[in-house]
């Protein structure tokens, strides 16, 4: 085991080792959705791609709206994705809805309660209309984009939203950063699959689930490799077919006990560890390594350990292999204690906590890595610094949020 450092030290190994992913052409529909560009998006034309109506009326020549009340022609109506076919000659207005082109000849658009209309004739209320100039209540072409202006800039991770942005300016692919593909491999002969009913001293496996529901979360795609027994020959199989992925991630096994194989399994396939122990609780054992064309983090047994583990080094990856730039950590937010959150001695501790809607939080009562509730209940870690006995209560600090999505 190499000497414990702390764990931000540990983190900036892993992100100056792992590389953004290769440059792929995907398709501009719902599964490209948390994808990375890595290149700006453009409209392909202009955006309206001609002059349309702002609202439900009647087009008309403001040259037309002279004198006290004026009255004009009907002669046809411009409905949305049908435009009038004909131009308007002087005198003669035309139906128009929301979003019509203005038909040609037509520079202006009254709406439908500033006139009084029957089938052949429509009389405009100038007092209701207001002043009378070109390009009242019409949305000009190009007025919010031009061709081959810019949508969507490179490093943008792509939402709902933006799928919508680019499909309406013309884009049926866009070029983005692929995800990887993320094998889990859960250790431990004390591991029962789930619809299993323990036996003494067994436990269900659940970190697999855990591990691959936070992969989708990151953006990649996990690729479950199941259970891998204790025994060196077993665990040497599961370990190298799952080193032909981006990333392995392994749960268990990784500490110094003479059943934790794992470490020396993966020196043994060609794996260099650049970390392995960190100044932190939970999640002192982790451990970092690269070789063979893959990317392997070592997380500890316990649940809560892997789960924070996974939060602070293996997301922040995926997401730097994604292409993602700026801050890869969870996102923070600015809290006070209701109550104390006790240290770790001489290793940093994230506590596990409840936000509340006032800009408050609770330390949970467990922090126990083994305590599988403690993670259902938790919101955000707050960060103890090494060193220090405890936050005490009213204490302003910084959570990393867990799940920022959640009201």
């Amino acid at each position: 085991m190499k000497a414990l450092i702390p764990w931000r030290d540990a983190l900036q190994c892993v992100l100056q080792t792992v590389e953004p992913s290769a440059v792929v052409s995907a398709p501009v529909e719902v599964r490209t959705q948390g994808t990375v560009l890595a290149e700006d998006v453009h409209a392909h034309w202009d955006f309206p791609s001609a002059d349309v109506s702002v609202m439900d009326g009647y087009a008309a020549r403001s040259s037309d709206l002279l004198g006290t009340r004026p009255v004009l022609r009907r002669v046809g109506e411009s409905a949305a994705g049908h435009p009038l076919q004909t131009a308007l000659a002087a005198g003669q207005t035309a139906r128009i809805s929301t979003g019509a082109v203005l038909p040609s000849g037509a520079d202006l658009v009254i709406p439908q309660e500033d006139v009084q209309a029957s089938d052949e004739e429509v009389a405009v209320d100038l007092a209701a209309f207001g002043e009378v100039k070109p390009g009242r209540w019409v949305r000009h072409q190009g007025s919010e984009l031009r061709d081959r202006d810019v949508v969507l800039e490179a490093g943008r991770r792509l939402g709902a939203a933006d799928l919508a942005v680019a499909a309406s300016t013309g884009n049926t692919s866009v070029r983005v950063h692929a995800r990887p593909r993320v094998a889990i491999v859960s250790t431990g002969d004390e591991l029962v699959p789930r619809g299993v009913v323990p036996p003494p001293g067994k436990v269900v496996s659940s970190n697999d689930l855990l591990l691959a529901a936070a992969v989708v979360q990151a953006g990649g795609i996990p690729v479950d490799c199941g259970i891998a027994p204790d025994d060196p020959d077993g665990l040497r199989t599961a370990l190298a077919t799952a080193m032909t992925h981006d990333f392995v991630v392994t749960s268990g096994g990784i500490s110094v006990g003479d059943h934790d194989l794992v470490a020396r399994t993966f020196a043994e396939l060609g794996i260099e560890w650049a970390v392995h122990g960190i100044l932190l609780r939970p999640g002192k054992p982790l451990a970092f390594g690269s070789g063979q064309g893959t990317h392997v983090f070592g997380l500890p047994g316990n649940p809560a350990s892997s789960w924070v583990t996974f939060c602070l080094f293996v997301a922040p990856a995926i997401r730097r292999h994604l292409g993602v730039r700026g801050d890869l950590l969870p996102p923070t937010a600015a809290v006070e204690l209701r109550n104390l959150a006790p240290g770790a001695g001489r290793r940093a501790h994230l506590v596990r906590a409840e936000l509340h809607g006032d800009g408050t939080a609770t330390a949970l009562g467990s922090q126990s890595s083994g305590d599988v509730r403690s993670m259902g209940g938790a919101d955000a870690l707050l960060e103890v610094p090494a060193g220090i006995s405890a936050l005490p209560a009213g204490t302003s600090t910084r959570a990393f949020l867990l799940n920022p999505w959640r009201s």
